[in-house]
């Protein structure tokens, strides 16, 4: 192979897998948006149970029934902490929002949040 057969090979290449790659891109859906009602959706939780526990799962797992008892336990009070955790980061948040918005910043106000 002389060295224009080369160059004409790895052209001819590189225009294949481009058109592949867009071919794909394009395949998945025409306008590049996700699906209406797809998981990629924002403020779309992925499908499963409400609570979050899987009980085909737990099934699986063959566990007794204080063993269940406890998951459930642990799931129940690591919710309760994690909304707790989220309304305090909330909370900070619109003070932060507040302060840098507001007329005057107040920097010892500022690090004093961010400690937090």
């Amino acid at each position: 192979m002389n060295s224009l057969t080369k160059i004409i090979a790895a052209f001819a290449l590189a225009t294949l897998l481009g058109a592949l790659a867009i071919g794909q891109a394009q395949s998945r859906r025409g306008d590049g948006n996700p699906p209406p009602n797809g998981p990629g959706r924002a403020g779309q939780r992925p499908p499963g149970p409400p609570d979050g526990l899987n009980p085909r799962m737990l099934d699986q797992l063959n566990l007794t029934d204080l063993q269940r008892e406890q998951i459930e336990t642990l799931h129940d009070t690591a919710r309760a902490e994690g909304q707790k955790f989220g309304k305090q980061l909330r909370a900070n948040h619109d003070q932060v929002e507040a302060l840098i918005t507001g007329g005057a910043f107040d920097e010892a106000q500022a690090r004093k949040l961010l400690a937090t």
